[in-house]
């Protein structure tokens, strides 16, 4: 909370120094906060989105993300798909630094109450540390690298999948593909070698949901079964046709040829009849 409180304290005496001073500092950290991510590889965010709605997405989410860990002081942002662990400790020793140079330029900035800011802030920084040290030896061994972690969202998706089960691994496809596409060699024989395995045993995340999933590209027997399909023709019903050469007569001529011989049949017995 109180890495939250000097932000605001910065925001405020920006303010006093300038009535855009706030806005400049606050657009510079955002620009600056997604300049690194698009330079390091790690501003696509995870939800399989593509073309202009997966950027828009992207971009939104990474604004979100960092309005919310400036002013909430959220630890899970730390995740590397968030903001990353070395960027979340840094971002909140950030707002001290730059109070410490304002208060080097009290004279330019003329500000009355500037003792009051400098105590405020010795007292917050000195909170600040004394929690962060604290948490540091308080939480377990294994969650205090991801404080300093300089690993990115994409660089851990691809390492749970060599490193993982096939549960794990299986996680890897609910992620875009941009994240794991480095590794689309290992994912598609990972298919080919479990597929029919997984089609007996039925493991709990072996569903048809997350076979959707799957792209069609690397579903085993997808290529063979597509040529397969390609090469089979639907039955033709082929009507009989008949040439003028023809000796075999329609049915429907066969009939009239009878009616014709039994009508000259009848005039013939009249005929000697009538004799």
């Amino acid at each position: 909370m109180s890495a939250v409180i000097l932000k605001s304290l910065l925001i405020i005496v920006l303010g006093y120094a300038g009535a855009s001073y706030p806005f400049y500092y606050l657009g510079g950290d955002m620009l600056f906060f997604l300049f690194l991510k698009i330079v390091r590889g790690d501003f696509t965010y995870w939800v399989p989105l593509t073309g202009i709605k997966g950027f828009l997405f992207s971009l939104g989410a990474r604004v979100i993300v960092k309005v919310v860990i400036d002013f909430s002081c959220c630890v899970h942002y730390r995740h590397p798909i968030e903001a990353g662990g070395l960027y979340f400790s840094v971002n909140y020793v950030t707002p001290v630094v730059g109070l410490v140079l304002l208060f080097n330029f009290e004279n330019s900035l003329n500000l009355s109450t500037m003792s009051a800011l400098k105590e405020a802030t010795t007292l917050l920084g000195t909170i600040l540390i004394g929690l962060s040290i604290a948490l540091y030896f308080a939480m377990h061994k294994d969650y205090r690298k991801s404080f300093y972690s300089t690993e990115t969202g994409g660089n851990m998706v691809r390492r749970g999948f060599l490193e993982g089960n096939d549960l794990k691994r299986a996680f890897t496809l609910d992620n875009n593909y941009v994240l794991w596409k480095g590794i689309e060699g290992e994912v598609e024989l990972w298919l080919k070698d479990g597929w029919t395995r997984w089609e007996d045993e039925q493991p709990e995340w072996f569903t048809d949901v997350w076979k959707d999933k799957v792209p069609m590209r690397l579903r085993p027997g997808a290529t063979q079964k597509g040529a397969i399909e390609s090469n089979v023709k639907p039955d033709v019903v082929r009507r009989p046709k008949y040439s003028k050469k023809s000796q075999v007569a329609p049915l429907d001529q066969d009939a009239d040829r009878e009616e014709e011989a039994g009508n000259v049949d009848e005039e013939d017995f009249i005929r000697q009849m009538s004799r």
